[in-house]
């Protein structure tokens, strides 16, 4: 057996046990199966011999006219590369005399026949888009990323969530680099990024072996579509800022989580975070919820791409706000 089916079960293992579950079975040694199936041929034995250092002591040493001194390293002056003019804040606006803040939500382009992310393989949708994990047939709510802008005088605090299993680290630098390069280098500045962890999401978009295991192969032209998407978000939520104000709030929730695997009760943290914005009227511009669960409801046979539990959590709340806004639900 390969190493990446390998790592696929045992990841399989732990997605799917839960605290009714028996104990889990043993799993291979995986250090042992990784060193099986890379050998590798050192070849013969190599003596590496001892340097010999002559002793020149502070001489200066000549030889076909050049001359070496005993001058280090750290005395010599570094080139600097000639990296152009900077265009990263060409396009930042001038400081407000107040807080400003700004709404916008764009789709991150996951098509259907898509993998789902995290679940074991198993037999599902056969389609273009599917590789290692069986394709989507159907969609349950569109996968997006929501935006809140806040900026006051010359900063920004750009709060972003996506509909995604995670945020891979390049995804986040990329990014930042087309923010600069749209010159709004102080929104890459205040960016934060959290996604919902939706295993209902689609895959491919994570350029690295440990998450091409969890959520399939990579799809560079998806990747790009996904990026773009929270891009466009981030831009669109700025060019809508209006006057507002700010509030939170902390309130304790322990009805909509529980520790799956009985093991960890005492550590559970029922905090539920609130960060209200308004406009100037009064009017609620959106609302931020924190919370931590691992909104998984919909199971590995669904194959549905949908928001799962995190989208119950923002449109329940919409449905019992007085006048329509947008929720945003960052994982605590």
């Amino acid at each position: 057996m390969g190493i990446r089916p390998v790592l696929i079960l045992v990841l399989g293992a732990l997605l799917l046990s839960g605290c009714d579950d028996p104990a889990p079975p043993s799993t291979p040694n995986v250090d042992a199966l990784l060193d099986a199936g890379r050998p590798m041929d050192m070849g013969p034995d190599v003596t590496i011999p001892e340097p010999s250092v002559d002793a020149v002591g502070d001489q200066n040493i000549t030889d076909a006219g050049m001359e070496l001194s005993d001058t280090g390293p750290m005395d010599a002056t570094p080139l600097a590369p000639d990296l152009g003019p900077d265009h990263s804040r060409d396009n930042v606006p001038p400081a407000t005399a107040r807080l400003v803040a700004g709404y916008a939500e764009r789709t991150l382009g996951f098509p259907i026949g898509i993998g789902t992310v995290g679940y074991a393989p198993g037999v599902g949708a056969t389609t273009p888009f599917a590789s290692l994990y069986p394709g989507t047939n159907a969609q349950h709510t569109d996968l997006t990323a929501r935006a809140v802008v806040l900026r006051n005088g010359d900063e920004a605090v750009v709060l972003v969530r996506t509909d995604s299993i995670g945020i891979w680290q390049d995804m986040l630098r990329d990014i930042r680099v087309r923010l600069r390069e749209e010159g709004r280098a102080d929104l890459a500045d205040g960016l934060i990024v959290g996604a919902t962890h939706t295993h209902s999401s689609g895959g491919r978009i994570f350029d690295h072996f440990v998450g091409e295991v969890a959520v399939g192969p990579f799809l560079p032209g998806l990747y790009q579509r996904v990026r773009d998407g929270i891009v466009n978000a981030v831009l669109a939520a700025d060019a809508a800022v209006v006057e507002a104000q700010v509030g939170h709030r902390l309130i304790q929730v322990p009805q909509l989580h529980n520790d799956r695997r009985c093991e960890n009760e005492d550590l559970q943290d029922d905090t539920m975070g609130l960060i209200k914005v308004t406009r100037d009227d009064g009017s609620l511009l959106a609302l931020i919820v924190n919370y931590a669960m691992h909104g998984t409801i919909l199971n590995k046979d669904d194959w549905t791409l949908s928001r799962d539990a995190s989208g119950a959590v923002e449109s329940g709340i919409e449905s019992r706000l007085e006048r329509p806004a947008p929720v945003l639900y960052f994982q605590g």
